[in-house]
């Protein structure tokens, strides 16, 4: 007869290790799906806050009768009552997508018109590329989603006296920049 009572705990042992190890890969892989899961609200974030940027652009260079407003309120990017016929400049408006709330904070003018929108999220922005597209137009180094805001600024005519005579030379009209960054210009 063979005793057994020396190899007792070596399956107990093995059963301990198999479990730990289970534990600490789905510890990585929960990990892994959590940063996955902010990395797309963050695209989200950045997709919204460039949609209300450009419906408030298109809000302003479809002002009729030649009087270039803002909108006062977010409603009206989706209903445009200034034409006889309905305008829509935004879908809906959308919840911010950090904290899923409506809760925009709004950038407002002297005249109390919307130029822009922000997000109230505190939290650290994961993407060093957002980071790197939006500080070249910060003085303040950029670490949170409330640090950029996404602004509409409107183009202010030039005095004559501001006027480059070269171009009234030239008589060459150039495309302005149109491209949709930080600031749409």
């Amino acid at each position: 007869m063979v005793n057994q009572t020396d190899q007792n705990g070596f399956a107990y042992i093995g059963v301990l290790f198999l479990l730990a190890a289970i534990s600490l890969s789905l510890a990585v892989v929960s990990q892994n799906e959590d940063t996955l899961i902010k990395r797309e609200k963050e695209q989200d974030w950045l997709f919204i806050g460039k949609q209300y940027q450009r419906a408030i652009a298109s809000y302003y260079h479809q002002s009729p009768n030649g009087i270039k407003t803002l909108p006062t309120k977010l409603d009206e990017l989706i209903l445009d009552k200034r034409f006889i016929a309905p305008v829509r400049h935004l879908r809906k408006i959308y919840n911010d997508p950090l904290n899923n709330q409506q809760d925009w904070s709004l950038i407002k003018n002297q005249e109390g018109q919307i130029s822009g929108v922000f997000s109230q999220s505190q939290a650290l922005i994961l993407s060093t590329k957002i980071i790197n597209e939006y500080q070249e137009n910060q003085s303040e180094p950029i670490t949170q989603y409330a640090n950029i805001k996404f602004i509409f600024k409107p183009d202010v005519p030039k005095k004559e006296s501001e006027i480059d005579e070269t171009t009234e030379i030239n008589n060459e009209e150039s495309e302005p920049d149109n491209s949709l960054t930080h600031n749409i210009e």
